[in-house]
Parts: structure tokens; sequence; C-alpha cells
């Protein structure tokens, strides 16, 4: 424990250097890159490129010149966390003890920080500063994820050591897919399985504790990656005269691939051999030495003549290595037990028994776990073929993640219910909004939008952005599920080995040792092309337009003083109400907050539009530095290189840099310091030694290879004068001209290249591994020629308009108020609305119809159901007439009807004559036997009767003298608790919400607002939703619910302006006069007509 402490206070530093931004280890030169940009988490142990399966040391850890401060740090922190992990593991049971010590045996793993580390392969630190936010310092990691790249045998292991004064309350760990959570104390080691959605909490000052600046959350997570595990990484182990050195899958698996390794990327690369000496104690690491030099041997010999028959014994080699101990003795390592043989055929002994036994117990231990874990079962097949095998059939989930036999459930459903009639059909209607969605999407030829998952936003990642070390898991590099079954089966199941035959087996080894596969698509090859879709690109439309209206509603009179003075007011209404209790200094802020928080949320909006226009002068900008380097710069650069001589006294400061280039690559000196003064610039920069690699080569001038080198180190002086790698990196400048270049500059501006300009990785526009590291413009021209064949470039696809409306509305060549109309996703189902409501005028004044439709037809024989304005429907009609049209409050015979009919509607369309007004549950007994000719079930008379107990008993009569609002009269109705025991069985939440709307009618209650209604939509997602939806004014993608609700509201005010244009429907809203809502079209209206076009798209 002691270790734990020294080595956290190693990593942060003296108390007086550390502060809320930083401690010493993020201070380290060079500076530590994190696994993620603008985070605080770093891999400090062995690290996975998921982009090129290449395992090795950190990249922070590179030790070219020896051992750095990032080193010992990194050591001293893996070493100590490391021991007190394993001592966790102790206690797991000996079973998992015994399968993974015996796996770890046979794939030859390098120990991490402890010789006896058995159970852990990589190590991550998390720090957080206790005063902010989790999120922005963590990001991802902050939020509830599981880690699906994690093997599902192994586990994972937090060591917590916070700094934190006394009086904190420590943070904690929940683990929400199984509902438990555990308190971090200092030295706690947490064990659980990565594949379970998992979050932290922050710790934080009790009451009366002033916050202390040196208060930080200090974790480290000891888990092994799953590709590790299964030996399926490329291990970096060294270099040799012209290649790197790696331990491939073929070399440590038991299989007998005999394939010359691939030659890869040239050093200087973190390697296990040079630095994984600061990351194992020095046993552990000599032993792993003997392992590589065994491997290797072994697979050089793999390749030599079959006849020769050679072996390896593991005890001679052991014995024929020899290394110095800290006391100077000379010793040997350990011999490997478990080494592979090089002969397949090979004669049987124990350590081939027990190769075979341990890798059989792995994958039953694997198969045992991660068969448990709902994200392993649902994504391994060969989890699936194994439960198969054992158990019998698996239902198999497709992609829209119902099963065979549910859909054909479902559809037997839907017509069932259909042939029970109308209000059965309407029940199931609202209940699956998805389905009239889909149908809609058939008719108007649109997919159904679906979450999207491409970047994997709720999971970890080994390693996402680790020094030289690509880490974009991008779409060509990522394997698909038949893929990810050859492989595992590659791994587990040596039987299938010998059917990989042909193609199909050079295939499957291309893609184990990294290959980029070619024959991709350009959307599957371009982040950039699969971004521009429908959805984003409307997305960007409709934000754009608010960020308009908001510039449009600001105050000419409120300056930026003003917005200061908001800010001011609402942070003093903040602090009040953190003070707690209800005194009039809270009920003062909440006053204040509901006053001002609307004007700082419109401010915010305007500044959005502003920050679209910065955005686009920024990257601009930035990109200018590189092109002007590469362009003009390096032009004068090659001419003056190129003849070799000066152009004398008037030659320009490129020229004359370029002439002092060419003098060292001729004189053959060293190394020579360029300023930027003496070469008549005035930029504030440091100068540039520059070394000479070619002194042992005679370079002539005006020669091809002296112009090129000179060239190169003519640009490479300049941009370090400008410092161009900090503003724009070659990838981002090649990104953004070519955007620029094709799509025009007002792309720039928009989301979906901002995020991608900031987070920009060389698989987002290079194909192949050509350029992959240091980019040309020429190696981007795939990229370039994949955009200007995109459908965002063509007007007559919907990306294409869509793109369309938001250059016009960025340059502010269209109304705001004029985009909804305009957009292609609504103008189509805008039709449809058009033709509901022109058919309902021609069934409201018995006119014939021409040609009449299957909607109109529908029309006329359920008009309660399919007619689009609420307060003509007939049903409507008559409860106006028979139960609310008196001045005072609604008696309980009215409302108790009232309940009756939106509960069994059909009674009244059997009987128009009859009226619907009942003063108890016997008369409409009565009624139901004299108009149905038998006697009502059961389950009716308890309805019905229960209706009327529950009116007298909740005093009805009284809370109607209250004049309530709409929702406290939604909330008296609202459905509680399960069937059984709800107040008014068989009164649905969609009933509730109608009989609310009733009433408003009536003016019995205070008529909702837009806010409240669209709150009401989200909250029951059903018909309306699945109506938004299909007009595209909302998506389905996963928000949280106060988003959601802003979409829907908005929405409900842009099909309030849109309505005010069809004459019939503003005849309609002048005809029912409902106050309250001063020009703005009545809402609730809207919500029923948003749920008549959703179950009526089918028949438009």
């Amino acid at each position: 424990m002691d270790a734990l402490d020294d080595a956290r206070d190693k990593f942060m530093g003296p108390e007086e250097d550390i502060t809320e931004d930083s401690v010493l280890f993020e201070r380290l030169d060079p500076k530590p890159t994190p696994v993620k940009k603008d985070t605080r988490c770093w891999t400090l142990g062995y690290s996975v490129e998921p982009n090129t399966n290449i395992e090795a040391p950190c990249a922070n850890g590179k030790g070219i010149k020896g051992a750095t401060a990032y080193n010992d740090t990194a050591q001293a922190v893996v070493t100590a966390s490391t021991a007190l992990a394993m001592e966790d593991m102790e206690y797991a049971p000996e079973e998992i003890k015994e399968v993974l010590k015996s796996e770890f045996d046979r794939h030859g793993m390098p120990p991490l920080g402890s010789s006896d580390n058995w159970a852990y392969h990589a190590v991550q630190c998390n720090l957080a500063y206790a005063g902010n936010p989790m999120t922005a310092q963590m990001g991802r990691y902050a939020g509830s994820h599981r880690d699906d790249r994690d093997c599902p045998g192994h586990f994972s292991t937090m060591i917590v050591r916070c700094k934190l004064p006394p009086n904190y309350v420590p943070p904690c760990l929940f683990l929400v897919g199984i509902g438990v959570y555990s308190e971090l104390e200092d030295f706690d080691g947490l064990s659980f399985q990565g594949g379970y959605d998992h979050v932290g909490s922050q710790p934080y000052p009790r009451e009366g504790t002033r916050p202390s600046p040196t208060a930080y959350r200090f974790a480290l997570i000891h888990y092994t990656p799953q590709r590790a595990a299964a030996a399926e990484t490329r291990m970096r182990i060294g270099a040799m005269p012209t290649t790197q050195a790696f331990l491939s899958p073929e070399m440590r698996a038991s299989k007998f691939e005999k394939e010359v390794i691939k030659r890869l990327q040239e050093d200087p690369f973190a390697n296990f051999l040079r630095d994984g000496v600061y990351l194992m104690q020095d046993d552990a690491f000599v032993s792993y030495v003997g392992r590589i030099v065994y491997l290797v041997n072994r697979y050089l010999l793999l390749q030599a003549h079959p006849r020769f028959a050679f072996e390896l014994d593991p005890e001679v080699v052991a014995r024929s290595i020899t290394y110095t101990m800290k006391d100077g003795t000379r010793s040997t390592p350990a011999p490997w037990k478990m080494a592979p043989h090089i002969q397949e055929d090979g004669p049987r002994d124990q350590r081939r028994e027990d190769r075979e036994e341990s890798e059989k117990k792995f994958k039953e231990h694997v198969f045992k776990h991660g068969s448990m874990i709902p994200f392993y079962f649902m994504h391994s097949e060969w989890i699936k073929d194994e439960v198969e095998r054992r158990y019998g059939r698996v239902v198999r989930v497709d992609k829209s993640g119902e099963d065979e036999v549910g859909a054909r459930h479902n559809t037997t459903a839907l017509a069932t219910a259909e042939g029970r009639g109308a209000t059965a059909t309407e029940e199931a209607i609202a209940d699956k909004g998805d389905v009239s969605n889909e149908c809609a999407s058939s008719r108007y030829g649109l997919r159904k939008r679906t979450r999207g998952d491409e970047d994997h936003e709720e999971t970890d990642s080994d390693d996402e952005d680790q020094g030289n070390q690509s880490t974009d898991q991008s779409h060509e590099l990522r394997p698909t599920k038949r893929r990810k079954v050859e492989l595992l089966r590659e791994i587990y199941d040596t039987e299938d080995h010998g059917n990989l035959e042909g193609a199909k087996a050079l295939e499957l080894k291309q893609r184990q040792r990294g290959k980029k596969p070619t024959n991709q698509s350009p959307e599957e090859t371009f982040k950039l092309l699969r971004m521009l879709s429908v959805e984003a690109l409307e997305d960007e439309v409709l934000e754009l337009r608010k960020e308009l209206q908001a510039e449009e509603e600001q105050s000419t009179s409120e300056s930026e003083e003003d917005l200061d003075e908001i800010k001011d007011c609402i942070d003093v209404a903040n602090d009040a109400i953190e003070m707690g209790g209800v005194g009039k200094r809270a009920v003062k802020g909440i006053a204040t907050i509901m006053g001002d928080a609307p004007r700082l949320s419109n401010r915010l909006r305007v500044e959005g539009s502003r920050i679209r226009d910065l955005r686009r002068t920024l990257i601009k900008a930035q990109t200018a530095l590189r092109t002007w380097i590469e362009g003009p710069v390096a032009n004068e650069a090659y001419e003056t290189a190129r003849k070799g001589r000066s152009g004398g006294n008037r030659q320009t400061w490129v020229a004359a840099l370029t002439s002092s280039v060419v003098d060292l690559l001729v004189s053959r000196r060293t190394h020579k310091t360029f300023k930027a003064s003496e070469y008549g610039l005035d930029w504030e920069c440091e100068e540039v030694e520059l070394h000479n690699a070619h002194t042992g080569n005679l370079m002539v001038r005006g020669q091809e290879d002296t112009t090129r080198e000179a060239v190169a180190m003519t640009l490479s002086v300049v941009e370090a004068w400008v410092e161009v790698d900090k503003h724009c990196d070659r990838k981002q400048a090649w990104f953004a001209s070519t955007v620029e270049e094709v799509l025009g500059e007002e792309a720039l501006s928009t989301n979906i290249v901002w995020s991608l300009y900031n987070n920009l990785k060389s698989a987002h526009i290079i194909q192949g591994d050509k350029g992959y590291r240091n980019p040309s413009k020429k190696d981007v021209l795939p990229f370039r020629t994949a955009l200007e064949g995109h459908s965002v470039l063509d007007p007559d696809h919907r990306e294409g308009k869509l793109f369309e409306l938001y250059k016009q509305l960025y340059n502010r060549e269209l109304s705001p108020s004029d985009v909804v109309k305009s957009l292609p996703s609504v103008s189509p189902r805008w039709t449809a609305i058009n033709e509901m409501i022109q058919e309902s005028f021609l069934y409201d004044n018995d006119l014939p119809h021409p040609t009449p439709t299957r909607y109109f037809k529908k029309l006329q024989s359920n008009p309660n159901m399919y007619h689009p304005l609420r307060e003509r429907g007939p049903g409507r009609r008559r409860t106006r007439q028979d139960l609310l049209d008196g001045d005072g409050a609604v008696p309980v015979a009215s409302i108790f009807s009232l309940l009756a009919w939106r509960t069994y509607p059909m009674v009244f369309s059997w009987h128009p004559d009859s009226s619907m007004l009942f003063s108890s549950p016997q008369e409409f007994v009565r009624a139901y036997r004299w108009i149905v000719k038998s006697e009502p079930s059961e389950g009716v008379v308890k309805t019905v009767t229960r209706f009327w107990k529950m009116l007298e008993e909740r005093r009805w009569t009284k809370f109607a003298d209250t004049y309530p609002t709409f929702e406290e009269c939604y909330q008296y109705f609202k459905p509680n608790g399960s069937l059984e025991t709800r107040l008014y069985p068989k009164l649905s939440r969609t009933n509730a919400f109608d009989v609310a709307c009733d009433l408003a009618y009536a003016q019995f209650c205070q008529p909702p607002t837009s806010a409240d209604v669209a709150r009401h939509i989200v909250h029951m997602n059903q018909g309306a939703m699945a109506g938004l939806k299909a007009l595209g004014l909302v998506d389905g993608k996963k928000k949280d619910v106060e988003t959601k609700r802003s979409q829907v509201h908005q929405a409900l005010l842009d099909l309030g302006v849109l309505l005010k244009d069809i004459p019939e429907y503003a005849t309609y809203q002048d005809d029912i006069q409902l106050d309250g809502y001063d020009g703005e079209v009545d809402p609730m209206g809207i919500e029923h007509l948003l749920r008549t076009l959703s179950h009526s798209m089918k028949l438009l």
C-alpha cells in the first residue's frame, strides 16, 4: 500500500504544484497522450492498436534515448497497483484461477507489473478533479458504458487511491447491468466483468466542507483485451535491420501456418525488448525474453524442409540463455513448461496434453461466462452455435431486434385485431405506432430511421488516441459478423482449420495480420460519406433554423452587457437554491430562473449561428497555413533547388532559405541552425536546428535527389517556424480543402464537418496504406473522387435537396419560417395531410367523392377513428351535445358517460339515436342489453361500476369546482399500477389524455399549451409520435427526455404554422373558438391529426 501511495504522489507531484487543471504527470515533456482527446485517461501498460492489430507497450513510454520521467512514473504506478490487483484476484475461485493461469502460460504472455500477474494485460489510469464534472474530464468513460472489447473470460479490477481531504464522500462504482454498486474506499479492489454496463461516481465534499483544489479521484483499471487474451494481436517485440519484429498470431497460437511475416512499418516504435523492462519485474522480463527467443526460433524452423522434422526443447533453450542479475551473478530463465511444439503430428507428451487441456478449459470458461453476458451472447455466433448444439434451438434476432417468431406473432395479432372491429384495431395501432410508420415508409419510399452505432459511443476501446499509434476502428477495418465467427473458430475450433482452403484461407490470414481490405465501396471507406445521411443533414437544417429564429427574435435593445447581467442573476439564483430550504431566498431564485433561463437559452441559440461562422473562418485559417506551405512555398523552394544557385540579391526569403539548405547538403555539414530573422521575417518563433542525414552521400546541385531533399528540409524549417502542427496537420488540411472545393465553404460550418475535422483519422480520408501516416494531397484523391460522386451534390436526391436547403438558409437566402415546408421528408406527407382534410370536408358536407379512395371509404365506415379534425368526428359532436353542453361544472353522470364512451366507443354507433347520458351504471347496463340484445359480460359490468364508484370516492363534484389545469385533469384519470389495481380499469393513457382534452374543449379545465401536449406525446410515445416520425420532424435516435420534448414542441409549432395555410383547417379552427391560444393553432387538434395520420398513411 505504501508503494501505491508513493506511486500516486509521484504521478501527481508535490501538493503545492497540483491544480484543478493539471498534475505533474500531465506536465511531463513530452506530454503523455490520453486514450481519447481532451480526457484525463491514459493507458500505462500494454496497448492494442485496433486499426493495425499491433500490441506493444504504450507509445507514451518509447525510451529511444533511455528511461524518461514517464517510464519511471508508469513503472511505479503499474507495479504497485498490479500487486494489489493480484491480491484481489487471489480470492477468485480456484477453477477460474487455474484456467486463467494455464491460458496465460500457454500463450506466453508478458506479465504486466508483477511476475505473478497472470490475470491482467492492460492498465488504464482515470484521473478526475473532484470539483469539475467527470464527463468533461473522462469523456464517455464517465458515463454508463461497457467494455465490449474486453475478454469475457477475464475480469476487470479497479484499484482506487484518491487524493481527497478529510470529510469527502468517496466515489462509487455501479454495475447497472446487474444492479450492484460498491463504495470505492482507498485500496479497495473491485473485480467485475467489463461486458456488463457500469459507471463510476465522483467524490464530493460533505455539507459544510470547503472544496479543495487538490481533491482528485485516482483510479486504476486492470483488464485484458479480448484479442490479447486470444493471442490474436501482432506483438511488436523489437526491430530488425529493415523492418519491425513481431510475434504474430501465427507464431503464438496452436496453429501451424508457415507464411513469412509481412514487413511492417519502420522504427522507432515502442517495443517489448527495449521498453518492456519498465513495466515488468526483472525475473518476469527475463522469462518473457526467453519465450520470445523460443517462439522466434520455432517460427523460423517451421519454414525449414519438412524432411528434417525439427523440434525445440524449451528446457534446453532456457539453459542456453544466461543473464546478469542485480547481484552480479549469472543465471538462466525458467523453462517454458507449456511451450508449443514445432511438429503438429509429433509424438504425444505431457507438454502437448497440457496445452490442449488448457485450450479446452479456457474455451469452456469463456463459453460459460460469455453466454451469461447479454452483449457477448448477442454478438458471438460461436456461443449461440454452442448453446444450440447443447440445449436446442436459439431464437435468432434480426437487425430490427425482433425474432422471426415474434414477427409472425405481431402480424397475426394485427390481423386478429382488425377482425374484431374498429375498436381493437385502434388499440393495436395506438400501441404499435412504428407499424404505421413502417407503412408510411413503404408508401413514400423512405427507409425507417434506426438508431446508428457506427462510432460505438457507449463502449470503451483498448486505445483510442495513443501517441503515434493510429487507433480509429474505422468501418473498413471492422470485420463483419461472419468474419468474426471465422476468426473465433480459427482460435478455438482447431478442427475447422483444415477446411479453410484457397482464397478463403488467404483472406483469413490477411485479416489476422491487419491487412486493409481493398474492395469496400466509398461509403464504407470514407466516414464523411456515411455521415452525410438524410437524418444528419436534416438535423443540420433544423438546428440552423432554430439558431436563426432565435437571432430574429433577439431584441435589438439587449446588449452584451445585458447577457452578462442575465448570467450573473442566474448564478445568484443557483447559489440560493443550492443553499437548500424553501424560504424567500430560494423562492426568489426560482422566480429568477423561470424568467431569465429562457432568455439565456435564446441567447445561446443566437450564439450558435455565430459559432458556425467562426468555425468556417477558423478551419479556413488553419488550413491556409498548411496549403500555403505545401503550395506557394513548396513551389518556390523547388524552383530554387532545381536551379542549384541563388537568384542574387533580389531573391525571396524562401529562395534564400532553400539556398542555405542546398549549401548544407552539398557541403556535407552535419547540421545548421536557422533563424527566421536572418531571412527577413519578423515572426516570433524559435530557432530550428536541421540535421543533415546525407553526410555520407555525394549531393550535387540541381540533381533530382538534391532537389527533393532540399525541398523537404526547407518545408520542415518553415513548418517549425509557424508551428503548423499545433494548428492543423496534413490530414486536416487536405480534408478541409477538399470539402471546401467540392461542397463549398458553407459545408465547413456544419456540425458534421466540424466534429470530423476535430477527430480526424487517416482512415477517414486515406484508402490503403499509402500516405496513411503522412498524407499528401495526391493521397486524398480517392476521397475527393468519392465525395464528388456523393448524392449530396445531386439536387434530385434527398441528400442534395437538404444540403442545398442548408446552404440557402446559411446564406440567409431562405427565411427560417419556410424551412419545414421545404424539407424533402415533409413535402410528400404534407400532400397526404392536405388530402385527408379535403376528403373529410366532403364527408362532413355529404358530398360525393369523384373517385373514392381507400382512405375515404375508411372514413365513411369509421369516422371516429379516421376523421383528421378532432371536433368534427360524430362521437365528439354527440358528446358535446349530450354530455358537455352546459355552462357550469360537469356533473358525475356526464363524466361517467364520457368515460364509458372513451372505453366502449362502439356502443353509441350501434344506436345513434339513443342518448349518450347515463345517470348510473345500471342505466348503462340496461341500455347495453337493449342495444346489443344480449347480457353484457362480467368485465363490462365491473368496469362501469368501478367508474361510478371511483368518481364518488374521489369527490369528482368537489374537484370539478376548482377549474383545474389540464395536467391535473389528466392525472385524475391517468392509469396507475397494474391492470388489476387501476382506479379506472380499461382506461389507457391515451384514453385519459382524450378525456382531459374533451374537458378542455368544454372549458371545464384550462387548455394545455403546446409544451404540455409535447410532453404527453413523448410520454405516451404512440400514434402522435409515429405521425411526427412519418413526417420526418422527429427521428428515432436515442435522446434524453428533455431533448425529445423540445424537438416535439418545435414540431407542433411548425405544424401549426403550416396548417394555417390550409383554408379548410383555418375554417375549422375558427369554428371551435377555443380560448387561450392567442392565434396559435390548437395543439390538441394537431395531436389528433398526427395520430390519425399515423394509421392512415397506408390508405393514402
